[in-house]
């Protein structure tokens, strides 16, 4: 403030002004990976997760980022999860920026067919974003989180939006799904 030191205030040289706080808005990115066999009256391999097609717990998920959008990864992994609680995956506490998902494909399994390519303009939970195929990883296309609050909304699966550590709901994609 102009006046220095304010009323109540030590004097100017017993009077320590600088410690400041900066806080950004962070985000939450994810969703689930799943056994494309046709059960329970699905359709196998038709990259759309229905009937009881189960999630796959247990697989390995990739986050890059991608800066530039250019689909190719910038660097190395920057943090890595495990599908989990009937295939879900999720990443917290990311920044406004493009990603890439990468998923392991686990042994024996081949990415069933995509459904869903884009994941900035998928608002559909339950269909196949692994387009880009690096080896025997599937990869999506790159994924914009942010500025503002843009991401998808009313996502229900899982039912409790946003869980604990995720980003509120119109800051946390939970489209990008997987099929094998």
């Amino acid at each position: 403030p102009a006046t220095n030191p304010e009323a109540g205030e030590a004097v100017d040289n017993q009077s320590n002004r600088t410690v400041d706080f900066g806080f950004v808005t962070s985000y939450s990115l994810g969703n689930r990976v799943w056994d494309d066999n046709g059960a329970g009256g699905g359709t196998a391999s038709d990259g759309l997760r229905n009937g009881t097609e189960p999630g796959l717990d247990g697989v390995t998920v990739n986050l890059y980022r991608d800066s530039d959008d250019n689909g190719t990864p910038d660097g190395a992994v920057i943090t890595t999860t495990t599908t989990s609680g009937g295939g879900f995956y999720r990443f917290d506490n990311l920044t406004a920026d493009t990603y890439i998902v990468e998923v392991i494909a686990p042994t024996g399994y081949t990415s069933s067919t995509v459904d869903a390519g884009d994941p900035d303009t998928d608002v559909d939970d339950d269909d196949d974003n692994g387009v880009v195929i690096s080896g025997a990883n599937i990869r999506s296309n790159p994924v914009t989180l942010g500025p503002g609050n843009s991401e998808p909304t009313g996502e229900t699966n899982p039912a409790t939006n946003p869980e604990p550590g995720e980003a509120v709901d119109n800051r946390s994609n939970r489209t990008v799904d997987f099929g094998f």
